[in-house]
């Protein structure tokens, strides 16, 4: 949708989508199903430009209806604003197995000039390079189980961007840090907040980066590049933290590194094989069970274990249609996942999606308790 006046250059867009998607658990001791849980999802994203200045919004509104409703985690997760400490999060109906849920993900100003970008408000900065796990990603990592947000979430942010050349750019930012716990006075707080700057360039065909600054009471530093190696896509991300003061029975510092490579065959297959060494400043840190895997990880402990070994192979079939597969294999943990995928293109924008989440763990794992879930999205785009 677009509106513009000519003679004051404004122009503003409203775009989203509608999408419904029953969710189906299958026992894995004797393949029994449990009663279906429906998610009925709009999204919605505004913006407003006028000469330099442009405004954006997005909403993400969504009924929920099913046993899963019932589990009390489940409205205190939703009610949970991880975004920052402006809390956008409201639970609008909770009655029986119905529930009403919106946020604003997104709400910021953003002014560009011919070598500089300001940007105040909710928004996403994207210091990741690789496909799926981000050790640089310091504002607003995300959850790779959440087959339901692409938009992935934002940051209550202030962000500045200098264009040294078409190919290198130097930026800070800071985002106030949510309170973490419902008993402290006010909105934010200091020792929880962000402040860093990047600088990246281009030297003979690879990318580099590197940030440095403040993540939540810890100094950190870390560098970032992305390039082709023989004939194959080359990335990585290595991220190092320290306490500002000590903690008690832990170390003082840690680090985080992800390495990918990624190739395309002719055929258009294309797949990608993605390594991270989490080394965890707590061991004893919880690992994935069914209420954590859709908790974003943060920067500093960016996997559910120490080790963490992705592949992920999407082939399209024809135009309109696409296989997806993804396995991912946490060797500490003793856990397996297999997420294979099938979207089709219905018209020009009706997409359904067919997809599972396969968790295969050791008998005392809380993730059998989850058994294996099918999901169905059908999607309009508007």
């Amino acid at each position: 949708m677009l509106f513009s006046t000519t003679h004051i250059q404004a122009q503003f867009r409203a775009q989203g989508y509608l999408r419904y998607f029953p969710f189906l658990t299958i026992d894995r001791t004797d393949l029994s199903t449990s009663p279906l849980n429906h998610t009925l999802h709009q999204r919605l994203n505004l913006s407003y430009h006028h000469g330099s200045f442009s405004l954006y919004a997005g909403q993400r509104t969504r009924l929920f209806s099913g046993p899963n409703v019932a589990n009390p985690f489940f409205k205190a997760f939703l009610q949970t604003d991880l975004n920052g400490p402006i809390d956008a999060s409201f639970v609008l109906l909770h009655r029986g197995n119905y529930l009403l849920h919106t946020i604003t993900d997104r709400l910021y100003l953003d002014y560009k000039a011919e070598s500089w970008q300001i940007s105040i408000g909710r928004q996403r900065i994207n210091w990741g390079i690789n496909p799926a796990t981000n050790p640089q990603d310091l504002f607003n990592n995300y959850s790779f189980f959440d087959f339901d947000y692409q938009e992935r979430p934002g940051a209550d942010a202030l962000r500045f961007q200098r264009f040294l050349s078409p190919t290198s750019r130097f930026e800070i930012a800071f985002a106030p840090g949510r309170k973490r716990l419902s008993t402290d006075p006010g909105w934010w707080q200091p020792s929880n907040s962000v402040a860093a700057a990047l600088y990246s360039f281009n030297v003979s065909g690879y990318d580099l980066q590197f940030t440095a600054g403040y993540f939540r009471h810890r100094w950190h530093g870390g560098f970032g590049w992305a390039g082709a190696l023989w004939k194959l896509g080359f990335k990585g991300e290595f991220s190092y933290f320290r306490d500002i003061e000590p903690q008690p029975t832990l170390p003082p510092s840690n680090y985080t590194a992800t390495i990918s490579l990624d190739y395309g065959f002719g055929s258009g297959l294309f797949c990608t094989l993605e390594a991270t060494y989490n080394r965890r400043q707590n061991p004893l840190a919880g690992g994935l069970n069914p209420l954590t895997a859709l908790i974003p990880r943060r920067a500093d402990d960016v996997a559910f274990s120490e080790w963490q070994i992705l592949a992920v192979a999407a082939y399209p079939i024809s135009p309109v249609q696409s296989v997806n597969f993804s396995a991912m294999w946490l060797p500490d943990e003793r856990i397996w996942f297999a997420g294979p995928s099938y979207t089709y293109s219905v018209w020009q924008n009706i997409d359904i999606n067919f997809l599972a989440q396969l968790f295969f763990a050791p008998s005392g794992s809380p993730l059998n308790a989850n058994g294996y879930n099918l999901a169905l999205l059908a999607t309009w785009s508007f």
